[in-house]
């Protein structure tokens, strides 16, 4: 009788190591699904931000007829010979160039060119995530207003 009891603990010990084998299993699987999710979730909202702030700049770019000082203005970045820079924390936050994350670039391709045309380049870490190119042409006899 001792030798049957035993057999049926050996077998429930078994039964409950694979159950528990299997358990663990799907709980590794389901811990790496929810990380490929959560780092899809935050490339996908990078890239709506991106896009969102690129088209912005590219539609400022166009109103003021592809004049960098004036877009500067509406923007508030850091200008440089032909380029215009905003840089913005991890939160998508205007921040100054040290505390940058993501950078948005707005390079006119020639100074002197009309209808102007630009480079609009949103990266992080150098790499880029979103990147577009605008034409304008020259702001005709109206009046712009920061």
């Amino acid at each position: 009788m001792k030798n049957r009891a035993s057999r049926k603990s050996g077998l429930f010990l078994l039964e409950f190591m694979l159950a528990l084998l299997f358990f663990a299993f799907s709980a590794a699987v389901c811990v790496h699904v929810f990380v490929q999710a959560k780092t899809l979730n935050t490339q996908s909202h990078a890239l709506n931000q991106s896009v969102l702030l690129t088209q912005n700049a590219a539609e400022c770019f166009q109103a003021t007829g592809g004049d960098i000082n004036l877009l500067n203005v509406y923007l508030k970045g850091s200008v440089s010979d032909n380029q215009l820079t905003l840089t913005y924390d991890k939160n998508w936050v205007k921040t100054e160039s040290n505390n940058a994350f993501y950078v948005l670039t707005i390079t006119r391709t020639e100074a002197t060119a009309y209808p102007a045309s630009a480079t609009v380049v949103m990266s992080e870490d150098g790499a880029v995530i979103y990147q577009l190119t605008v034409h304008s042409s020259p702001v005709s006899h109206r009046e712009v207003y920061p």
